[in-house]
């Protein structure tokens, strides 16, 4: 796809230094991960035939069978203009990388509210639909203790970006204002080379389609990057059954609504930690649930109806489909 990276200078902070920011990383660190990243290689290794500039949706609004939790939560996929790609580069990286201007980009953004507690999670992630290789991925949670985390999928590994309020007098400051900003690196690690798609685990919601049917592919090399830990990840096809549902489809400036039973394949997801798990692997999560997510898909055009799945301080929660918005 014509996506490649060359970065030095790698850990100079986008904002500088600020009082109460993190003086950067340690030198012998800093001087390892340049070592690693000094020359030119390919982002990502893509799955051949593994496409998703194809989906139908543009947006995708849920609400949780729970109602006491008073839950929500939506999916919003858009194209990335060409005179944004350069953004997705760590600081002070743009000068020695290239992104090739005909280069497909795409961004995903989930976002999930839990009104009971005053909390909400919006992630981004930018991947490239034609092999669904993960690009960056920006984390944003508000809500008692806020905190932004923006990660860079590099060749080796992940670069990740920290930013919390330094103090009570910034947590009503925007999050470009915020003073306490650590910076780490994750190596991939030996079974990098298993992975023949590398993505992000919100991209996972995305990929759930391709194990629909008898002519589902296998994912074996499927892997996902979440926190501090790579996963090997594949939806696994389940059950098929009528589903009951009722939701409103808007293509263009028409409505229609879907209600009753439809028929619907259920899938899987199964994750293990790979690498940089150490003695506790943080849980893998999707859409901020964790554990097996199990999603339920219209059976003929993929559409996600349901995923099911654990959320912390809640417990299981079932997100179901109220409203599509379909691309034009």
């Amino acid at each position: 796809m014509g996506l490649y990276l060359s970065c030095f200078s790698l850990f100079s902070n986008r904002r500088g230094l600020r009082a109460g920011g993190s003086p950067g990383v340690r030198p012998v660190l800093l001087a390892l991960l340049l070592a690693q990243l000094a020359l030119p290689v390919r982002l990502a290794a893509a799955e051949p035939g593994l496409d998703l500039s194809d989906i139908a949706w543009s947006r995708l609004s849920f609400v949780a069978t729970e109602a006491a939790s008073e839950v929500s939560a939506e999916f919003r996929l858009s194209p990335v203009p060409p005179g944004e790609l350069g953004a997705l580069l760590p600081a002070n990286a743009a000068e020695q990388s290239a992104i090739a201007p005909d280069a497909e980009v795409m961004r995903l953004t989930g976002v999930v509210n839990i009104a009971r507690v005053d909390k909400t999670f919006e992630t981004d992630v930018w991947f490239l639909p034609r092999g669904a290789a993960a690009l960056k991925r920006r984390r944003l949670k508000t809500g008692k203790e806020p905190s932004l985390q923006t990660f860079w999928y590099l060749a080796e590994g992940v670069r990740r970006e920290r930013a919390d309020p330094g103090g009570r007098g910034e947590t009503k400051l925007p999050p470009d204002q915020w003073t306490r900003v650590r910076e780490h690196f994750y190596p991939y690690g030996p079974p990098r080379k298993g992975c023949t798609t590398l993505t992000d685990p919100l991209v996972l919601v995305l990929i759930a389609r391709t194990a629909m049917g008898p002519e589902g592919r296998p994912q074996d090399g499927l892997c996902a990057f979440n926190k501090k830990t790579l996963h090997q990840a594949a939806w696994q096809p389940a059950a098929i059954r009528d589903l009951e549902v009722d939701f409103k489809v808007v293509t263009g400036e028409s409505a229609t609504r879907t209600k009753g039973r439809v028929a619907a394949r259920q899938v899987v997801l199964k994750a293990t930690a790979a690498y940089g798990a150490g003695r506790k692997p943080d849980p893998f999560e999707v859409f901020e649930m964790s554990g097996d997510i199990e999603i339920w898909l219209e059976g003929s055009s993929g559409l996600p109806l349901q995923i099911s799945g654990q959320v912390s301080g809640i417990g299981t929660v079932s997100f179901v489909l109220t409203e599509a918005t379909m691309r034009r």
